[in-house]
């Protein structure tokens, strides 16, 4: 009961955010009325062909026999929380990293109570086996290989890069890794801490971990900041501002990666009221919005 109205009242604060979003809302109801996950569609066929282009305010898809070998991103996770959403939150953002010439999957995962954390991340490694096994037929350039998300996408994001990184964490999470390397990550207003004291630490940690999870084998890493889990990260690009409200999470986390020596790059925007949590995926045409895609993109070219 207490979960049903906690979920509830995140449902809502996300309604009201982003009614102020014609994008972003429409985007939301989509994610509601037609999300692949209420359709039942297993993780092996959750990547996409690629995203390349934009047509007035759509994105477009092609056949892979219409591109040369590009740079390849991958689109984990959307604002949300882990209980909400679908990838149809990330259409426009992923088309505009597209028109930067990048080949792009966006991939989806079950939703919080439907299943656990770890259920979330076996989805993820999934979807990356898929494409994986794609990249090369899509003419993408598996040697250049990037991974993005926001909010709790990023939560998902860390865990699955330290699956893929260490034996132990995979072994500790029961989820078999799929191998993929990623040559730099973006982290988006992430939701990176799911244990503090606070509005989301206080309800989710045995929702996403199972009641008890403080004395199970995962415990030591339910802190991202473990050191473990920071060694297995590659170069890293940040982004939040003031107006977010998990502005804290970002710079806490930054602190951790350097405190474990990952090369990485923030981006902290000052005060203004149109520059909320995760605003380039929640309103991709603003200028702010496509200067972080460049500021991510650029980053990215370097590794």
């Amino acid at each position: 009961m207490a979960f049903g109205l906690f979920r509830c009242g995140i449902y809502l604060a996300e309604v009201w955010r982003l009614s102020r979003s014609s994008v972003a809302f429409g985007a939301l109801w989509h994610s509601v009325l037609r999300s692949p996950c209420l359709r039942g569609v297993v993780p092996e066929s959750l990547g996409i062909r690629p995203w390349r282009g934009i047509v007035g305010n759509e994105a477009t898809q092609v056949g892979a026999s219409a591109v040369n070998e590009q740079l390849v991103a991958v689109r984990v996770g959307w604002g949300g929380g882990l209980l909400l959403g679908s990838k149809e939150f990330n259409r426009c953002f992923c088309a505009n990293i597209a028109a930067l010439g990048y080949i792009v999957y966006s991939i989806e995962y079950r939703l919080i109570p439907d299943c656990n954390f770890f259920n979330q991340l076996d989805d993820v490694e999934r979807a990356f086996d898929y494409i994986s096994a794609r990249i090369e037929s899509d003419n993408g350039d598996s040697k250049h290989i990037y991974a993005s998300a926001d909010s709790g996408g990023a939560c998902l994001l860390t865990y699955a890069t330290a699956v893929n990184g260490s034996r132990d964490i995979a072994r500790a999470a029961h989820v078999r890794p799929s191998g993929i390397k990623f040559n730099a990550i973006g982290f988006i207003s992430g939701m990176f801490y799911t244990d503090r004291f606070d509005k989301i630490g206080l309800f989710l940690p045995n929702y996403l971990y199972g009641r008890g999870y403080k004395k199970n084998r995962f415990a030591p890493y339910v802190n991202p900041g473990n050191n473990d889990i920071i060694k297995t990260l590659p170069p890293c690009y940040m982004v939040t501002s003031h107006n977010d409200y998990l502005q804290k999470y970002t710079l806490d986390y930054e602190k951790a990666l350097t405190k474990g020596g990952i090369r990485h790059k923030l981006d902290n925007y000052p005060k203004n009221k149109k520059l909320t949590h995760a605003f380039s995926v929640f309103e991709p045409f603003m200028d702010e919005s496509f200067e972080v895609i460049h500021s991510m993109t650029e980053f990215f070219s370097h590794y």
